[in-house]
């Protein structure tokens, strides 16, 4: 079962999401390189308002535990191969926020990834437990691919006519696509 919520919740949380105290400025100004190249913010830190509240309460009882921050170090080189697959565009207007945690559960079961409207959230408790960074960037090709899917077949504009082509290249597993990726631009 999916439980889909609005990209306002997101977007409301990138105003109030701090880093985790234990995260160096480097590793912070990395994130933050991210969010000035593809608009999106990443959280690690867990808060009350991590998940929203209708995935809080039963039958869903969402919960998650902070990521460790060695395992931290990895996600801006991650979330870039991932991300570099697609044009910018197409993740500006499809992807607000990828959400950190060592690990999630919904409905009493562990889960490696989810997504909701416009957010990504992954688990990552470490290489040695098969959370390899190709599993990732695979596990972030397929929770976006969810994402355009969705909102492709609520007929949102903000997928644009070449969405299927997106979709497809990202369907081809976790094997990274060539970057710069070859698109006719104003394509999206």
């Amino acid at each position: 079962m999916r439980v889909m919520m609005s990209c306002l919740l997101g977007i409301s949380c990138m105003l109030r999401c701090a880093p985790a105290p234990s995260v160096n400025s480097d590793m912070h100004s990395r994130f933050l390189a991210i969010q000035k190249s593809y608009g999106i913010l990443v959280r690690y830190a867990i808060g009350d308002d991590f998940f929203p509240e209708t995935w809080r309460n039963p039958p869903v009882a969402a919960r998650a535990a902070e990521i460790n921050p060695a395992e931290l170090e990895r996600f801006p080189a991650i979330i870039g191969a991932a991300l570099a697959a697609y044009p910018p565009n197409v993740i500006k207007k499809n992807l607000k926020e990828i959400r950190l945690a060592r690990e999630m559960y919904f409905f009493e079961t562990s889960y490696g990834a989810t997504s909701s409207d416009c957010l990504i959230y992954l688990s990552d408790r470490g290489s040695n437990e098969g959370f390899t960074d190709t599993y990732l960037i695979g596990s972030i090709h397929h929770e976006f691919a969810h994402i355009l899917y969705a909102r492709r077949s609520r007929g949102d504009s903000a997928t644009g006519a070449t969405t299927m082509a997106v979709l497809k290249r990202s369907a081809r597993g976790p094997t990274p696509l060539p970057a710069p990726w070859n698109y006719t631009p104003g394509v999206f």
